[in-house]
């Protein structure tokens, strides 16, 4: 830690009320003010917490594919996997992967006697491949 962040935490140690009421650890609450919000010493958290607006939070989307990001991690081929436009959400400030969004174009299955756009069992592989693309995108350490 800075000697800001120490000060910060120095700081904020006192006021239990604030920290333990949420059961927050200082010198986290303060390491995260400052990963992910740039908040890194005790005058930029004041501030930020005495203002009406929150931090600014900025998010993009990168697009992935099937073929570079899942294929080598995701024991599934492309023909079942079926989803498209597939986009990891990326916080700007941190890099890290926080959402996934895709769509999907192709149902195979008939709907037989359900009602509605897609049949309960193809939706439900769609959503269990988007989950685990989620997982995976989410995972840093990747191994095959």
């Amino acid at each position: 830690m800075t000697t800001g962040q120490d000060d910060a935490v120095n700081a904020l140690l006192p006021d239990k009320n604030l920290l333990a009421s949420r059961n927050v650890d200082a010198e986290q609450f303060v390491a995260d003010a400052c990963g992910i919000y740039g908040l890194c010493d005790i005058q930029d958290i004041e501030a930020a917490l005495s203002s009406s607006q929150p931090p600014k939070k900025s998010e993009s989307l990168r697009a992935i594919t099937f073929e570079d990001d899942i294929e080598k991690y995701f024991d599934i081929t492309k023909y079942y996997y079926a989803l498209d436009n597939e986009y990891a959400i990326v916080d700007d400030t941190t890099g890290e992967m926080v959402g996934f969004v895709c769509t999907t174009g192709r149902v195979d299955m008939p709907a037989g006697r359900e009602s509605g756009g897609i049949p309960f069992a193809e939706a439900s592989r769609h959503l269990s491949a988007a989950g685990s693309v989620a997982t995976i995108l989410r995972n840093p350490e990747k191994t095959m």
